[in-house]
């Protein structure tokens, strides 16, 4: 960074950040102090300019105002602590030809939007502006990693993988410690005396009970993340997903279809949350053995702000509509999301005489078993019904009883972990009844709500308590043929009067007074 500024010291803008001001002061700000030190002192007569700032964490040209008003205005370099709300604005609001931006010990930093705001912000302007930042990431999971996924995705790249372009176009450089040059070449240990040495990976190795696969071996000598399933336990390992294809499309045979069921999450919010539904046909395979199949049965409800109708009728009404198209789900099999006030499964019920689930998210766990061959009701293990709809769905999963889970719904049950428990000198563990870790803490490392797999999960829920199909288990009888392709539902006989206040759910509805 100091040769980079004194290159060009009045056009020059470099902001360095780090957690907090210790941490800033102790590892990458001593390293600036140093160096610059180095430099203003040289033995060959070089005129080097800058001063330290009052406050000495900038480095400014001598004839720059040192008020902490000017610092974020002027050339130079600036130190800054970005989890600290009150210094992370330094790292904004500065405009030169030549921009840099350099954060270390990215893998700590817990407000990586003051980040990326700053990068759209210093952009402006510059002639020539470059990003940099350092990481011991601990799993892909790790927000630092958003800067580092390969196109390819994190399988396509492993620890002998010495760079890649990340999709955001960023240069990765892998950092392995076993190639360090004191580890290949002990002898070098007397010219590098910070580096690793084989002494100290075998110490380090020696921590980890000599598990050459521990995660912290992986982190603080390979320098590689590694799978976020093995770095905290998820709902499902994304391993396990991919050994039972649950992924993998599968084709539309009506003659394999056994029932039709149907999970809808109506929580939209203008914060980001999104009304989903999510359809699975139970299938059953050439071995008796059926499963579920999520292909092409994603869909989102549409809220219309010019819609006079309230959201839950808008809803209700294309939740309606759908329902009258062959090989969809009947009320019974289809599981609505019921907790806080979110309200459609109250109005299908009173609207369409709708015998729905539903399911509230923050009461008990059910007392009907999660899994074929045990007995034991999900409360035992489960502590919210939340979490078991999750757990269910990931059950199928691992029994190979899912085809065509859309990519959004299998990315949050791999991501999503258990709540853990930590305490003073012990390895964290989950919380016992499992439950899922807070949603909200969630969102911040998956970047939006988990709607799609919240549908999924319903689905597989109503798939197993209205139809009775247990993960890892066979169906017992396999229900009439002519029930798979229902007629259009209907609403109370009360309601079929014309009533243009019910807008596109009561269309059509004259045709079916005869079934009512």
């Amino acid at each position: 960074m100091l040769l980079d500024w004194v290159t060009d010291p009045f056009d020059t803008v470099i902001r360095l950040g780090s957690t907090d001001k210790q941490s800033l002061k102790s590892r990458s700000w001593n390293a600036v102090v140093t160096y610059f030190a180095a430099l203003k002192h040289n033995r060959l007569g070089l005129a080097v300019p800058g001063k330290f700032s009052k406050s000495g964490y900038a480095i400014l040209n001598d004839g720059d105002d040192d008020s902490p008003e000017s610092v974020g205005e002027k050339a130079g370099i600036v130190g800054v602590a970005v989890n600290d709300s009150e210094d992370s604005g330094k790292l904004q609001g500065a405009h030169a030809k030549y921009v840099r931006l350099v954060i270390d010990e990215l893998a700590t930093i817990t407000h990586h939007d003051n980040i990326r705001k700053a990068m759209q912000n210093l952009r402006v302007g510059a002639l020539d502006f470059r990003f940099f930042a350092l990481a011991n990431p601990g799993s892909w999971e790790d927000e630092s990693c958003q800067y580092c996924i390969p196109p390819g995705g994190p399988a396509s790249v492993d620890a002998d993988t010495g760079s890649w372009v990340s999709t955001r176009g960023f240069l990765v450089r892998h950092h392995d410690g076993l190639k360090c040059i004191t580890v290949t070449d002990p002898a070098k240990a007397g010219e590098y005396p910070f580096l690793l040495t084989r002494e100290v990976v075998a110490q380090n190795l020696a921590d980890c009970d000599g598990n050459e696969d521990a995660p912290m071996y992986w982190q603080m000598v390979r320098g590689f993340p590694v799978s976020g399933a093995v770095g905290a336990p998820a709902v499902l390992d994304p391993k396990v997903a991919e050994q039972q294809h649950v992924a993998d499309p599968a084709d539309f045979d009506p003659s394999t279809l056994v029932a039709t069921c149907e999970g809808i999450d109506p929580a939209w919010t203008e914060g980001g949350d999104g009304a989903v539904r999510a359809r699975c046909y139970v299938r059953v395979d050439a071995y008796g053995r059926c499963y579920l199949d999520f292909t092409g049965g994603l869909f989102r409800l549409r809220i219309s702000a010019s819609d006079p109708r309230p959201p839950v009728q808008q809803m209700r009404d294309q939740v309606i509509e759908a329902k009258r198209l062959p090989y969809e789900a009947p009320f019974r099999n289809t599981a609505v999301d019921a907790s806080a006030n979110q309200g459609l499964a109250d109005d299908l019920l009173i609207y369409a005489g709708a015998d729905c689930l539903g399911v509230n998210n923050s009461v008990r766990a059910s007392e009907m078993p999660i899994r074929a061959n045990d007995p034991r009701p999900a409360k035992d293990t489960i502590y919210d019904r939340g979490t078991e709809s999750w757990c269910v769905l990931a059950e199928f999963c691992k029994a190979g009883m899912v085809r065509g889970l859309p990519a959004a719904a299998l990315k949050a049950l791999t991501t999503r972990r258990f709540a853990q428990r930590s305490s003073r000198g012990a390895a964290s563990t989950p919380v016992f009844p499992l439950r899922m870790e807070p949603k909200e803490e969630f969102k911040k490392r998956f970047k939006r709500s988990p709607d799609e797999c919240d549908a999924c999960a319903l689905a597989a829920l109503a798939a197993k308590e209205r139809f009775g199909l247990l993960p890892f288990g066979y169906l017992v009888a396999r229900p009439e043929p002519q029930a798979l392709v229902q007629r259009a539902p209907v609403r109370p006989a009360i309601l079929v009067e014309r009533d243009d206040s019910y807008g596109s759910g009561i269309e059509g509805a004259e045709d079916l007074a005869g079934g009512i």
